[in-house]
């Protein structure tokens, strides 16, 4: 095995553990634009009924350039804003693009892009997305090039042979949650041009809310271990519209959420954001020998839209908690908790769980503890999953919003186990992907109600057989779905793939 390759190995172990690890939904996260449709402010209607004796928070989150105005709430946000209102309380929510931006939809409390009108009802959050005011959304040089890393693509059609079946099952709940149509996919033939006996790989593709997709590639270039994955990525053409350090972490509404460890002393452990119109990058951590040494430390937590929220501590300004959007650009203030906790996990709800000095606990972004102590199991959290409404569905049983303990997993959790759940239909549905059977290479999508209900499924057939691999949904549920062939003559990989834009916003 060379170098690279257990450096490689060493990093799946770090992103699950070392400072910089996160939990929840890393696989997609999707945004949600689908109508116009909204969730009456999501919560339990019984609570909104009496004429506004409970007071709920509801917290709204900006990605992109622009704010979002509530009168009703006295709300002016640009950023990340939370808001008491009470419940029964009418509220139209209006988004506000900058100069050189537009509005491109709502997540979480509403969806789609049209109006926002809610009842508050409980706590909720509201996502408002912009995106640069551009008609193919951000430029890119085309073609994709000859060099290492380098490619080039084509729209190869539909290739003969493949097959996508929807069924429904009409269960109630369930009105516009399946696609009404087999949809038609934008089918690309990929080269990517590197050299294994150069201590280059290729290791797999991704999809963001747009359709660009990022391959990954890694290298055993240097003469200390290092983390030198990163992503290349092409749009719909097949061009290459950008380039970003690090090993694939996140799909995003417009790019990629990407992490490079830190693998041996002085080495930077750094999360980068990419989107078509900006990319920035954030340092978590430094690895130092000497603890005496350390100023300064990072952790994040994945919300299940976009963006990051991040925990960090520094010797001369305390402890403190931020959001980050799909940029790594700070947006929202910074606020100041209390010193000695450690970031565990984020639910919809923008709620936290805090690993505390001594014990874990609710909080939320304020640095305000919503709870006591929670028993969480050993280790807590154990492959935990984000859940919509709020909390987590956990190898050892499920953690209820607010909740202390752990209750008994229904059995359409538990009998998922493994499979991701990526928030689909503005927050209204799950997406479960998975791998069928080699035969043909059968995919499935399965859409799901928050309660479990199963909507029905998606499925892809191929003409030729294959090994394994699920299709990926992405954010704003932009689907991948790999196909079979897969060549390589030592200098260049061919690789098939789908896109399918927005198929489950």
């Amino acid at each position: 095995m060379t170098l690279g390759r257990l450096v490689s190995a060493a990093i799946a172990v770090l992103l699950s553990s070392a400072c910089g690890s996160s939990m929840g939904n890393t696989s997609g996260g999707g945004s949600g634009a689908g109508g116009g449709a909204t969730d009456g402010g999501g919560g339990d209607a019984g609570t909104g009924g009496d004429g506004g004796s409970a007071t709920y928070t509801i917290s709204v989150r900006i990605n992109g350039n622009g704010g979002v105005r509530a009168e009703a709430l006295g709300l002016d946000c640009r950023a990340a804003c939370d808001a008491p209102g009470q419940a029964g309380t009418h509220v139209s929510f209006v988004p506000v693009a900058d100069s050189g931006s537009t509005f491109d939809g709502w997540g979480g409390l509403c969806s789609g892009n049209g109006p926002c009108e809610v009842v508050v009802q409980s706590d909720r959050t509201l996502w408002a997305t912009f995106v640069p005011a551009t008609s193919d959304g951000g430029g890119g040089s085309g073609g994709g090039g000859s060099g290492e890393d380098g490619g080039s693509a084509q729209d190869g059609g539909s290739p003969g042979g493949f097959a996508i079946e929807l069924h429904p099952t009409n269960a109630h709940g369930c009105e516009g949650i399946i696609p009404s149509s087999a949809p038609v996919p934008r089918s690309i033939s990929l080269e990517l041009k590197y050299s294994e006996s150069q201590g280059n790989w290729f290791d797999g593709l991704s999809v963001d809310g747009l359709g660009d997709v990022a391959a990954e590639f890694n290298s055993d270039h240097s003469d200390f271990p290092s983390d030198e994955r990163r992503l290349v990525i092409y749009d719909l053409d097949g061009g290459v519209v950008g380039q970003v350090p690090g090993g694939f972490l996140k799909s995003q509404p417009d790019g990629f959420l990407s992490h490079r460890t830190a693998v041996d002393y002085g080495q930077a452990d750094t999360l980068y954001g990419w989107t078509r119109s900006a990319s920035n990058s954030l340092i978590l951590d430094r690895a130092i020998p000497n603890p005496a040494y350390v100023t300064f430390g990072c952790q994040y937590a994945l919300p299940p839209i976009s963006g990051a929220l991040v925990q960090c501590w520094e010797a001369d300004a305390g402890t403190w908690l931020q959001y980050y959007d799909e940029s790594m650009q700070p947006s929202s203030t910074r606020n100041q908790i209390p010193d000695g906790g450690t970031l565990a996990a984020i639910d919809e709800r923008g709620m936290v769980i805090e690993n505390g000095p001594s014990d874990l606990y609710w909080m939320d972004t304020a640095g305000a503890r919503h709870s006591g102590s929670i028993d969480a199991g050993t280790p807590p959290l154990q492959r935990a999953r984000q859940l919509i409404g709020g909390g987590f569905d956990t190898a050892q049983g499920l953690l209820q919003p607010d909740a202390t303990a752990l209750s008994p997993r229904p059995a359409w959790l538990s009998s998922r186990d493994g499979l991701p759940l990526v928030f689909v239909r503005g927050g209204r549905a799950y997406a479960a992907p998975s791998f069928v059977s080699s035969s043909q290479c059968q995919r499935r999508i399965e859409l799901l109600l928050p309660d479990g209900t199963s909507c029905g499924t998606i499925d892809m057939r191929e003409a030729d057989d294959c090994a394994s691999g699920a299709p990926m949904v992405g954010a704003r549920g932009t689907v991948l779905e790999v196909t079979p062939l897969d060549s390589y003559d030592g200098g260049t990989r061919t690789v098939e793939y789908r896109v399918f834009p927005r198929l489950l916003e």
